[in-house]
């Protein structure tokens, strides 16, 4: 007898939230700090997933950073929506000054209202909202699932933003799931409400 191991996001617990995390102007505007060159063909993996979800009416949520600073700040049009991201009235929206996704209270009061909830994230940056999104996850034992083709992270060191990326997911893998946008699609193909 063969013994097959399956990725823990694999088993069907409920419909996940997929999150979209940080699809504002300031990651694609040429010129600017936080700006990530190699976008493309992650932006159409977003854009596959997220019109995926919308045509099944499965729960979306949008996060975004807004500070007081420089960079990601309100009233500055870098802040935005990435176009094609806006969201729709009837998705979620959650804003906050950290990197961490769980540093918004609402959306872990929204967590703490759903047995075993487990959430897909996609987006911006691997090396920032990422790594410490995945490691909050993990402490509140919460299933999530890092989507790696759909996501992008700016160079660290000597690493290019590709380099940067791989070894950012390998870190993210010690935390969370991981996997691509078509084997998500797939996944939540199980769990469409009927």
């Amino acid at each position: 007898m063969n013994i097959q191991n399956f990725p823990h996001w694999r088993k069907v617990r409920g419909v996940p939230i997929t999150a979209f995390v940080d699809l504002q102007v300031e990651y694609v505007a040429d010129g600017r700090a936080y700006c990530v060159k190699e976008t493309d063909a992650m932006l159409a993996k977003c854009k596959e997933v997220l019109e995926y979800c919308r045509k099944e009416g499965l729960p979306i949520a949008h996060f975004r950073q807004l500070k007081s600073s420089a960079y990601f700040n309100k009233s500055s049009e870098f802040s935005g929506w990435i176009d094609g991201f806006q969201p729709k009235p009837n998705e979620m929206v959650f804003e906050r000054r950290m990197p961490s996704c769980y540093s918004n209270i609402d959306y872990l009061n929204l967590l703490s209202t759903i047995d075993n909830p487990t959430t897909i994230f996609l987006g911006f940056s691997g090396e920032s909202s990422f790594v410490s999104t995945s490691v909050h996850a993990h402490h509140q034992s919460h299933d999530v699932i890092f989507v790696s083709d759909a996501s992008a992270s700016r160079p660290l060191g000597n690493l290019s933003e590709s380099e940067a990326h791989k070894s950012i997911f390998e870190l993210i893998s010690l935390y969370g799931d991981t996997a691509s946008a078509g084997e998500v699609i797939s996944y939540l193909s199980e769990v469409v409400p009927e």
